[in-house]
C-alpha cells in the first residue's frame, strides 16, 4: 500500500502527486499551499473564491431564509456549514476503480504481454503486476515502484438528489480533518486539501454510514423496506468493530486508512445556530420532549391538508425525537421511582385485603381440640375449606396487583416535564397516525411495523392498531390468515370496550372482513384451478418409456378418475 511522507503536496487542479521533497512550510507555500496542520498533514490549496451555491440547493436551505448568517472563520459552535465535495485517495493499487467499487477480474491469454483494455483504464505507461510483459524463462520479473494514481472515491452532488451535505461545527464531527477544513473557507470559496493518514481517521465510517443511507434511500423509491441509516448512528458505529465491519462490507474502504486522501470543497452557507432544523442527536432531552409534540401536530395538520409527503416526514421525525427519550437516564431514573411506589401501593393493598378476610386458618381450627368436639370435620370438608383458602390468597395478590399500577396523577414527573405514561402515550398516538399515512402512500410493509410497536407496549389494546395492520397484511397479499386474526382481535376489543355499532371503527371492520372475504375467495378459486389443472395434465399424459413406468402411469390416471 502507498505511504506518502506528510510533506507530499497536490498541485493546484492538477490530478497527479508531485515530487515528495518539499519538506519546509515555505516549500509548502512557495507552492501556493497553507499548512492546517503542524506537521503538515492538512494542506491547503485555494482554487477560487467566486463558487455560487448549487443549483441543487433549495431556496429553504439558502443564506437568505437560513437566518442569520456568519461569513468569517472561526465559525461558531452549532453552526450548520452546507458544503459540497468531492474525495479522492491516491493509491498504487492497479485494480481500484472509480467510487472505491473493485472492477471487473481481467483475463489474459497465455504471453499477451501488456492488455489494457479493461475497466480501470490506467495509462500503460503504468507498471502493473496484472500486465507485466512476459518473463523470460527462469527469470523473475521486477514491475519497479509504481506511481500512484488518483482514484475518485465519493461525490456529494451524485447523493441524496445533489442536497448538499451538512456538517455541525464545533459537534465533534466523525472525520475532524473535514471540519478543519470547512473551518478555513469563507461561503463562495472553493480550494483543494491533501490529507495525510494521520488526519484521515473517520473516513471510513463517514464514507459507509453515507453510502447505507443512498442504499436505503434507493430502496425506499423501488419499495423496498430498506436500512434504516438516516436518523442516527446504528448501535455500536462508534466502536472499532464498526468500522472493520464498515470495511468488509466495502472493501475499497480499507485504502483511506493508509493512502493520504484529497477533498475538493466548495462551501455554500454557513447558517447560524438557530436558524436551522437541528437534527435529534443534537437536542437535549428536554429539547427532545419540547419538539416532540409540535412535530406531531404538524404532521397531523398536513395529513388533514392531503400533504402526505410533509405529514410522512412531520411523523418520523417526531418518532426521532420519542425514540430516544425511551432509553435516556432520565426515563430509567423515572421507571425506578415509579416501581418502588408500585412496590409500596402492593404491600398496603395486600396488608389491607388481609385485615378485611382475616380468618383463622381451616387447618388450625380444624386440628383444635375445641373444633373437633364441636365439629365433625371430614377429609372432604376440609380440602373445600382449604381449596376456598386459596382462592381467598390469590384473590388478595391479584387485587394488591391491580392496585399496583399508579394512576396518572401520581407518577414522577422528571425534569424535562414528561413522565413514563406522557412519552408512551405521544409515541403510540404518533405511530397510529404515521401507520395511517404509510397506508395512504403504499408503504404496507411500514403499517405492519408501526402497528406492531403499537400493540407491543400499549397497556390497553389499540383497535385501531389491529384493523390497520389487518388492512396493510391483506393488501400485501401474502399473510390474510394473520389479516384474519387481527380482524377478530378487532371486534373482541370493541365488544369489551362497548364501541357503539354506528362508529367508524365499527364501520372500517365491516368493510376490511367484506373485502379480505372477497380476496380469501379469489385465492382458493386460483388455488383449485392449478390444482387441477395439474391433475389434468397427469392423467393426458402419453402412454411411453419403460413398462412399469406405464403402469405408474396407468393407476395414477385411474385414481384420479375414482376420485
Amino acid at each position: 500500500m502507498l505511504r506518502m511522507s506528510a510533506t507530499t503536496t497536490v498541485a493546484s487542479g492538477s490530478g497527479s502527486a508531485p515530487p515528495a521533497d518539499m519538506t519546509s512550510r515555505e516549500a509548502i507555500e512557495a507552492r501556493g499551499g497553507i499548512s492546517l496542520a503542524e506537521d503538515g498533514g492538512i494542506i491547503k490549496y485555494p482554487l477560487d473564491t467566486t463558487a455560487a451555491p448549487s443549483p441543487s440547493s433549495s431556496p429553504s436551505t439558502s443564506t437568505a431564509a437560513a437566518g442569520k448568517a456568519t461569513d468569517a472563520p472561526p465559525y461558531p459552535k452549532g453552526a450548520n456549514a452546507q458544503l459540497h465535495y468531492k474525495l479522492w485517495c491516491y493509491t498504487d493499487d492497479p485494480d481500484l476503480g472509480e467510487m472505491g467499487h473493485e472492477p471487473d477480474a481481467h483475463t489474459h491469454s497465455p504471453g499477451d504481454g501488456h492488455d489494457h483494455n479493461h475497466t480501470q483504464k490506467h495509462a500503460a505507461s503504468i507498471p502493473c503486476p496484472h500486465h507485466a510483459p512476459a518473463a523470460t524463462a527462469g527469470a523473475a520479473t521486477d514491475p519497479g515502484p509504481r506511481r500512484p494514481h488518483r482514484v475518485l472515491v465519493a461525490d456529494s452532488r451524485q447523493r441524496d438528489n445533489g442536497a448538499p451535505f451538512d456538517l455541525r461545527v464545533g459537534r465533534q464531527f466523525a472525520v475532524p480533518a473535514l471540519e478543519t477544513c470547512v473551518q478555513s473557507l469563507r461561503p463562495g470559496e472553493r480550494a483543494r486539501f491533501l490529507v495525510m493518514p494521520p488526519h484521515a481517521a473517520g473516513l471510513v465510517r463517514l464514507e459507509g454510514l453515507l453510502r447505507d443511507e443512498e442504499r436505503a434511500r434507493r430502496d425506499r423509491a423501488a419499495g423496498r423496506p430498506g436500512v434504516l441509516a438516516a436518523a442516527a448512528l446504528p448501535p455500536g458505529a462508534g466502536c472499532s468493530h464498526h468500522q472493520h465491519e464498515t470495511a468488509a462490507r466495502y472493501q475499497s474502504l480499507g485504502v483511506l486508512e493508509q493512502c493520504p486522501v484529497e477533498f475538493d470543497i466548495v462551501l455554500l452557507t454557513i447558517q447560524h445556530p438557530g436558524g436551522f432544523v437541528r437534527e435529534p442527536w443534537e437536542l437535549t432531552t428536554a429539547e427532545k420532549w419540547a419538539a416532540a409534540a409540535p412535530a406531531k401536530e404538524d404532521g397531523t395538520r398536513r395529513f388533514r391538508a392531503s400533504d402526505l409527503a410533509g405529514a410522512t416526514a412531520a411523523y418520523r421525525r417526531a418518532l426521532m425525537l420519542l425514540e430516544p427519550l425511551t432509553t435516556c437516564s432520565e426515563m430509567m431514573d423515572l421507571k425506578q421511582m415509579a416501581q418502588a411506589r408500585q412496590a409500596e401501593r402492593a404491600a398496603e393493598a395486600r396488608a389491607a385485603r388481609q385485615r378485611q378476610v382475616a380468618t383463622p386458618s381451616v387447618l388450625a381450627s380444624a386440628t383444635s381440640s375445641a373444633s373437633l368436639a364441636a365439629t365433625p370435620w371430614t377429609a372432604q370438608a376440609l380440602l373445600d375449606q382449604l381449596a376456598a383458602e386459596e382462592a381467598a390468597a390469590l384473590r388478595i395478590d391479584s387485587e394488591a396487583a391491580a392496585a399496583t399500577a399508579l394512576p396518572a396523577a401520581e407518577e414522577p414527573r422528571g425534569p424535562s416535564g414528561f413522565t413514563p405514561s406522557d412519552v408512551q402515550s405521544l409515541m403510540q398516538t404518533t405511530r397510529l397516525n404515521y401507520a395511517a399515512c404509510l397506508l395512504q402512500t403504499g408503504d404496507y410493509a411500514g403499517v405492519v411495523v408501526q402497528t406492531s410497536e403499537v400493540l407491543r407496549g400499549a397497556r390497553v389494546p389499540e383497535p385501531r392498531a389491529y384493523l390497520r395492520r389487518a388492512r396493510a397484511r391483506r393488501l400485501i397479499g401474502r399473510d390474510l390468515t394473520e389479516a384474519a386474526a387481527d380482524l377478530d382481535a378487532a371486534q373482541q376489543l370493541l365488544v369489551k370496550t362497548n364501541v357503539p355499532m354506528s362508529s367508524p371503527m365499527w364501520q372500517d371492520l365491516r368493510m376490511e372482513r367484506a373485502a379480505l372475504k372477497q380476496q380469501l375467495d379469489r385465492q382458493h378459486r386460483k388455488e383449485k384451478r392449478i390444482f387441477q389443472g395439474m391433475f389434468s395434465a397427469a392423467s393426458q399424459e402419453p402412454t411411453t418409456g419403460a413398462p412399469h413406468e406405464q403402469v405408474a402411469r396407468t393407476s395414477a390416471a385411474r385414481a384420479t378418475t375414482a376420485k
